[in-house]
């Protein structure tokens, strides 16, 4: 089965949390506008991201900056723990150190990692 990536189908794709296991997580800048093309975007984004990963105890397995969206592999050391918390910490931090709204808003964003 072929996925398009602006399908709807796309759209509909289930999300688990899993405690104890890794977690893939896909987000898309404001618009899908390519912030992550500037350097300084890109590092004030990794600073960031150290931020949660120190505050919310998980291991960064991996990570790819595309211009306008990111991918995250994580793993979470605690028992007790919200995907969409981290992943709110993340997406809620980047945007004040450079002035605008720079991720596409998940109107399920809350939802989505519960």
């Amino acid at each position: 089965m072929t996925i398009h990536p602006n399908s709807e189908q796309r759209k509909k794709l289930k999300r688990y949390h899993i405690p104890g296991h890794a977690h893939e997580l896909t987000f898309s800048c404001y618009h899908r506008f390519h912030y992550l093309n500037d350097p300084n975007c890109c590092a004030l984004f990794i600073d960031e991201l150290s931020q949660a990963r120190e505050h919310f105890l998980f291991r960064l397995w991996a990570y790819v900056l595309r211009p306008n969206h990111v991918h995250l592999f994580i793993y979470p050391t605690q028992n007790e723990y919200k995907i969409s918390a981290i992943l709110q910490s993340i997406k809620a931090k980047h945007p004040n150190g450079i002035g605008i709204s720079c991720w596409r808003r998940d109107r399920k964003d809350m939802t989505n990692y519960v």
